[in-house]
C-alpha cells in the first residue's frame, strides 16, 4: 500500500465518524433513519406504529417521522 491509498482510507474514515456525529445531532428521523438508530428493522419499527407501541407522527398521512428524545425515551 502506498501514501496515497493510506491517506484515501483514513479520509474515508474520517469521513465516516463524520457522517456518523452529523446524524446524531438530528433530532427528527424518517423510518429508515429511525430504524437504523434503534438497530431494527423497518418492517418490525412499522409493525410498532401500526401498533401505537412507538411515537410516531404522520404529517401528511402517509411519510412516518420519529422525534430523536421519544425514540430513546422508548428503549428507556
Amino acid at each position: 500500500m502506498d501514501n496515497q491509498e493510506l491517506n484515501t482510507g483514513k479520509i474515508e474514515t474520517l469521513l465516516c465518524k463524520i457522517e456518523n456525529h452529523l446524524f446524531l445531532l438530528k433530532t427528527t428521523f424518517n423510518l429508515e433513519e429511525a430504524a437504523d438508530y434503534l438497530h431494527v428493522s423497518k418492517s418490525f419499527l412499522y409493525k410498532l406504529t401500526s401498533q401505537n407501541k412507538i411515537a410516531h407522527y404522520k404529517p401528511s398521512g402517509k411519510l412516518v417521522y420519529f422525534e430523536k428524545n421519544e425514540l430513546d425515551g422508548w428503549i428507556l
